[in-house]
């Protein structure tokens, strides 16, 4: 059974292409420190605190909430962006972000893996900016970048996405049981 370590929470950034961006940016990241997958859990969490306060944005806005809740600090009230990333190691901290995430993905340190199943599948009835319906194009998910997806294909997985047709803010329609979907462009 796998065991989760960390969340990393982002606020208003969980579209695809942030998905497949900030999947290449951690994998690269990660090789490049040395990453073996051989780390204790606490070097690990130690590893990633790192990657979110070096390619977050920052400002002193990242951190985990256990070290915020130390200093005194609420992270969503005095002044700190969750937009930067908030990285939580407790139980009851992973709990509350994962609550709070519109989206979760997850990001498999032992086989090297992420995970994408980022597509806002839409009832047609309910889009009414649609002027020409007939003018959205029909396309294919591609397995290799939707679902479980291999670190090294996430820049691949990103420009797949980004040349994807699309029409009014589409990017198309796909089949599923039989009922055709509109796709919005999570961009």
């Amino acid at each position: 059974m796998k065991k989760q370590i960390a969340t990393i929470y982002y606020h208003w950034s969980g579209y695809t292409a942030s998905i497949y961006s900030e999947a290449a940016t951690l994998a690269e990241w990660l090789r490049d420190n040395g990453f073996t997958g051989d780390e204790s859990i606490e070097k690990t969490q130690e590893m990633l605190l790192h990657f979110v306060q070096q390619n977050g944005g920052g400002s002193g806005s990242v951190g985990t909430r256990e070290e915020f809740r130390k200093r005194g600090i609420n992270p969503m009230e005095d002044g700190y962006s969750r937009n930067y990333g908030l990285l939580d190691i407790t139980d009851r901290d992973m709990a509350n972000a994962e609550h709070w995430g519109e989206h979760i993905e997850e990001f498999n340190l032992d086989d090297e893996t992420f995970t994408n199943n980022e597509f806002t599948y839409e009832d047609p009835e309910e889009i009414d900016w649609i002027e020409h319906p007939e003018d959205i194009p029909k396309w294919k998910p591609d397995s290799r970048y939707v679902g479980v997806v291999n670190w090294d294909d996430a820049n691949d997985g990103l420009k797949w996405f980004e040349d994807l047709p699309r029409y009014d803010g589409i990017l198309g329609t796909v089949k599923e049981d039989g009922k055709d979907y509109y796709v919005v462009a999570c961009e």
